[in-house]
């Protein structure tokens, strides 16, 4: 790869006020196009470079174009662009376009920084799939997931990461039900979790094994409660409260291997065999093909209990799949059986075989790693649809990471030269519980010198006492530290509906902590502060991508993003951390620039304005490093190496 470096650098000085005004971007590019053109003043204009992404045309596209006036004779510059249309920005043999045009006169220059640009209105009255009054960016289409923007395409919000997978009590523990009381009732707060196919299409609930998926939270939130006392085959459920009968066996979180709750995309057309590698796709109902858009290569979808892969560009009826994969059985399925995606995070450890499917934490398996890494192949389903425009908006992605939870003991004015009030040479103990664990006694031994507090990583004060019997236990999970003149236990989780920490007494066989010196009693310690997300404002703690697949995050964390398909990978992120994200989709400003829809520059045209003198108009146009053929980019198959990461690359730049 290559790198190139723009630079423009505006001095003035009017009426005695100096400005100077400098930018620099720096985009990576694959190869380049150089050519000055000799242009006379014919009425039909000299075409100077033509661009269509899948390369049938003079150059593919470009992330920076730069149309200069190299000759002494001003020249009319034309370009074209096209309508993105009413047929859902599918070109057609007589697509609606219309022309830039402008002079460009000598020693001047144009620059264009990205190949998509088109006509778009907001008026309902003409050939535009626009609404009034809605910019290009914020108009998201058809989708799964709409709900989650609660139908306004104008104000998303943070969600909870579509479809992943929850087993949860109220309470935030796991699922147990048993065959004697055999009904469980849980709330479905969030709007995209309506319509949610559960458990297996042709089974029901009873030979699935679970039940119960969704942002759990208190019973008294929502609707009304529709009773189910028989689950058929293939039911939908769209109330926000269920209330689950004919539970064949006992439920754990150890049974949802494989189970969980998801948006039916697509439903298989006829019946497969365990070993088929070719699923057949049922069309939409208004007859249009059903895959060519809403799936993509390397996706890992799933029908019934079944995960599979796919490894070839999807066409509208059929898929090519690896059965299986990620620990997973193949089986037969039936027609009308329904297919889903399958979302995880791809470098979290194989459970059981099962790479990040049953490793719940409080209520989903949707977290970061112990290094805060995050890897999907898709954006949990969002910027998918059967028809165009598809995928995510550049520049609209901002992801938020819970925080740790922690309890102070209420203290003032501490700090690391603070006597502790406790006696030298002394064992002392307290209990501690975190996550909703076993309750642990934590013994030290106060230093034979020292009384100060100390810091919790060298010397030998109090907290690098209890620090280290900490490390025993937990291994660098609780910290306990100074903050904000207050002596914190810090969990290093933040799983939202599980991680939390709580202190108690002793045994009594050993000198009690609390209630000691400056440590106060047990009963005097207020509550622990739970996980939370960060206020909108606070764009410091908010990851956000540049528009050009890289995300950052201010306080830690970075990754890469493809828009078309919604692959991401994120480093260095808060640790082991449930989400929300935020994003626009599905809208004409969404996604990859591809030769099959209207949203880039075709023609650049020009011509001389006089009829006795040449012009002379130099072209530079360079490409970046997303085509039609690639835009699987930073996907990969997760059989290839039992890696299940996906493919590294860089994306310093480029348009998506």
């Amino acid at each position: 790869m290559s790198k190139l470096t723009t630079s423009l650098q505006l001095s003035s000085n009017v009426y005695g006020s100096s400005k100077n005004q400098s930018y620099t971007t720096t985009h990576e590019v694959t190869s380049a196009f150089d050519t000055t053109f000799k242009i006379n003043n014919a009425d039909g204009l000299k075409q100077l470079i033509d661009f269509k992404p899948d390369g049938t045309k003079l150059y593919n596209k470009f992330n920076y174009l730069l149309l200069a006036n190299d000759g002494n004779q001003s020249a009319e510059i034309q370009i074209l662009l096209q309508e993105f249309g009413i047929d859902d920005d599918i070109i057609d043999d007589n697509p609606n376009s219309a022309t830039i045009d402008f002079i460009l006169h000598p020693g001047k220059y144009f620059a264009i920084p990205s190949s998509k640009m088109f006509i778009y209105g907001m008026s309902d009255t003409n050939d535009l799939t626009a609404n009034t009054d809605t910019s290009a960016g914020n108009m998201n289409g058809t989708s799964p997931y709409d709900d989650a923007y609660d139908g306004s395409a104008q104000s998303p919000t943070f969600i909870d990461p579509p479809g992943y997978f929850i087993a949860s009590q109220l309470h935030g523990n796991p699922v147990s039900l048993t065959a004697s009381t055999n009904k469980f009732e849980v709330d479905i707060s969030d709007n995209f979790l309506s319509n949610l196919m559960i458990g297996s299409s042709e089974d029901g609930i009873s030979n699935s094994k679970i039940g119960l998926f969704g942002d759990v939270s208190n019973a008294s939130d929502l609707g009304v409660i529709k009773d189910i006392p028989t689950i058929e085959a293939s039911t939908e459920f769209s109330n926000a409260r269920l209330v689950l009968d004919a539970i064949a066996a006992n439920v754990t979180s150890a049974d949802a291997n494989y189970i969980g709750a998801y948006t039916s995309v697509a439903k298989c057309h006829s019946t497969h065999t365990a070993t088929v590698t070719t699923l057949n796709i049922q069309t939409n109902a208004d007859g249009t093909p059903g895959g060519t858009h809403m799936f993509k290569q390397y996706d890992i979808i799933r029908v019934a209990n079944e995960l599979m892969q796919v490894e070839a560009h999807p066409t509208a009826s059929t898929l090519t799949v690896t059965r299986g994969v990620l620990g997973t059985t193949a089986a037969a399925h039936v027609d009308n059986e329904a297919i889903g995606f399958h979302y995880m995070n791809n470098v979290l450890a194989d459970i059981a075989g099962v790479k990040g499917i049953s490793d719940m934490q409080g209520v989903s398996n949707i977290y970061t790693s112990p290094i805060g890494s995050f890897s999907a192949n898709s954006f949990f389903g969002l910027g998918r649809a059967h028809v165009l425009p598809n995928g995510l908006v550049p520049g609209s992605i901002a992801l938020k990471f819970y925080s740790s939870s922690e309890i102070g003991l209420g203290l003032g004015g501490c700090s690391t030269t603070t006597i502790s009030g406790l006696t030298v040479s002394t064992a002392y103990e307290f209990k501690i519980t975190v996550d909703g664990g076993t309750q642990t006694v934590i013994t030290f031994t106060t230093d034979s010198i020292n009384k100060t507090l100390g810091n919790r990583s060298t010397g030998s004060g109090v907290l690098q006492k209890i620090q280290a019997q900490l490390d025993l236990t937990y291994n660098g999970d609780v910290l306990i530290s100074i903050k904000n003149g207050d002596i914190v236990f810090t969990g290093n989780t933040r799983y939202k509906g599980k991680s939390t920490i709580a202190l108690a007494v002793g045994t009594a066989a050993t000198a009690e902590l609390f209630g000691t010196g400056i440590f106060p009693a047990i009963t005097a310690i207020k509550g622990v502060k739970l996980p939370q997300l960060p206020s909108n404002e606070d764009e410091d703690n908010i990851m956000f991508d540049d528009g050009m697949g890289r995300l950052m995050r201010k306080n830690g964390g970075s990754g890469v993003m493809n828009y078309e398909t919604g692959a991401f990978n994120l480093v260095g992120c808060p640790q082991n951390s449930h989400m929300k994200i935020a994003c626009n989709f599905n809208s004409a400003l969404s996604g990859n620039v591809k030769s099959s829809r209207q949203n880039y520059i075709p023609v650049v045209k020009a011509r001389s304005l006089n009829a006795f003198r040449d012009a002379y108009v130099r072209v530079v146009a360079y490409d970046d490093i997303i085509d039609d053929d690639n835009v699987e980019i930073l996907m990969g198959s997760v059989e290839s190496d039992g890696s299940n990461r996906m493919q590294e690359s860089s994306v310093d730049g480029g348009d998506y």
